[in-house]
């Protein structure tokens, strides 16, 4: 096929050259012939050299090389997390509707304080994740504007506490009749059968007797209550949760301390908080009588929260690992 080509060229060529060299007037001799041979001759090299670059079969493209990838490892189930050190997610859990982190100083200027005397934040570190509030079991105390769980049916309340003196009756947290049109005069006192609810130290056992090392929870009024009592015998941060549930029919109320259901108290008709105040940390809306300290908390308190919802068992316990550094809660920390 290419040797076709070549002639064809070749002929096609010359006749061009023969045309274009042709004279224009008959008078005019020819080329000798041996000019046209030499044309032609150069036209024949030049031809062979096209046909020649387009006769030279390009080279063959090699097969591309099949590289075998190897087959990719199978990826391992996710390992189980040992129960001693769960991993814990923040969004795996209910947001508390009020959350007090006291990392900063409790002053009257934070819109949720009315009144703060002698208590104060606690040295970086100190807290249990961070700073904490401070309270020298003397006269120290906070006053909340924090009224939201007079309306609630549900809720749960969580504390971290580091008491500092097992040895007397104090008051965590409390919240109850302030009885302010009388000065305070039948105001909740932490330990009587007025509206009021209060975690404390000790437990009041009445004809001014009470039990020491111990932690209770409290709420009630003057026909019904809830009362849950535990040992506490360490002066160290400890986990506090309280589930309360049904206050306008049935109340029950559930106490954890440290992810560990220690009681649970139950009433058999609607108590009453209509007079509720505000929340107080420290004390209870009544003094003692003048010099008592034992209605004063001595020690710390941190993360304290409320949430409108009754948290699971599972869910307190996922909470308390996640402010324990995700080590499991199991009383010693």
């Amino acid at each position: 096929m290419v040797i076709g080509m070549k002639k064809v060229l070749l002929v096609l060529v010359t006749l061009f050259i023969l045309a274009a060299c042709a004279p224009e007037k008959p008078e005019v001799q020819a080329e000798p012939d041996d000019k046209i041979d030499e044309v032609i001759e150069k036209v024949g090299e030049l031809v062979d050299v096209i046909t020649e670059k387009e006769s030279v079969p390009e080279p063959a493209k090699p097969e591309p090389v099949k590289v075998e990838t190897p087959a990719k490892a199978e990826t391992p189930t996710s390992r189980r997390i040992p129960e001693s050190n769960p991993i814990i997610r923040e969004d795996d859990l209910p947001q508390p509707i009020i959350r007090f982190g006291m990392d900063v100083d409790p002053t009257a200027q934070d819109p949720y304080i009315d009144v703060r005397k002698g208590a104060i934040r606690s040295d970086w570190g100190q807290g249990k994740i961070a700073n904490a509030w401070k309270f020298d079991g003397r006269d120290a105390y906070i006053i909340t504007s924090l009224t939201e769980v007079k309306a609630l049916d549900r809720f749960t309340i969580v504390i971290w506490v580091k008491p500092g003196d097992l040895k007397k009756r104090s008051h965590i947290f409390w919240q109850g009749d302030e009885n302010l049109a009388n000065r305070g005069e039948q105001a909740g006192d932490g330990w009587g059968t007025q509206q009021e609810m209060h975690l404390s130290t000790g437990d009041e056992l009445g004809r001014n007797m009470y039990a020491k090392e111990k932690l209770t929870f409290y709420l009630g009024d003057n026909e019904r209550s809830l009362k849950i009592t535990t040992p506490m015998s360490k002066i160290d941060w400890q986990h506090v949760a309280i589930v309360v549930k049904n206050l306008a029919s049935t109340p029950t109320a559930e106490l954890y301390f440290d992810a560990h259901s220690v009681g649970k108290s139950s009433a058999d008709g609607k108590i009453v908080r209509d007079k509720w105040g505000r929340l107080f940390f420290g004390k209870a809306a009544k003094d003692g009588p003048q010099g008592d300290s034992d209605r004063d908390f001595a020690g710390m308190v941190d993360e304290f929260a409320i949430y409108d919802v009754a948290l699971s068992a599972d869910e307190i316990t996922k909470l308390c690992g996640r402010q324990n550094g995700g080590k499991l809660c199991n009383g010693s920390k």
